[in-house]
């Protein structure tokens, strides 16, 4: 018998969120673990989207759920750099762009693919 679930699981690039996972306020950004193991910032901006992105600032490593989240634009708190939640794009400066992922509802869990 297919499960077309589980065949999903196995897509390159595609992290699955269980539905325990804790889902930011507005404004927030917290870490979150996919079913798999992985880590991912998920932030929900004031629009009402949610954004998620690779958990580790590219310059040193630290890490951006403990950053803040302005106007749609997370920031690390260890230089400043800054890039657009949903984009990954550098905001200022030519630091290098977040891996982002899109964000789909899956039942109760969420399913985050490559742009």
């Amino acid at each position: 018998m297919n499960d077309p679930q589980g065949s999903r699981a196995t897509e390159p690039g595609v992290l699955e969120l269980p539905a325990s996972t804790a889902l930011p306020q507005v404004g927030e950004i917290v870490e979150a673990t996919s079913r798999d193991g992985q880590a991912v910032c998920l932030a929900l901006l004031e629009t009402g989207e949610l954004a998620a992105f690779e958990p580790r600032c590219p310059h040193r490593g630290v890490p951006l759920c403990r950053g803040t989240l302005e106007g749609g634009l997370v920031i690390c708190l260890d230089h400043f750099w800054r890039w657009h939640a949903c984009s990954g794009e550098a905001a200022g400066g030519g630091h290098p762009a977040l891996r982002t992922y899109r964000v789909e509802r899956q039942g109760e869990g969420l399913r985050l693919l490559p742009p």
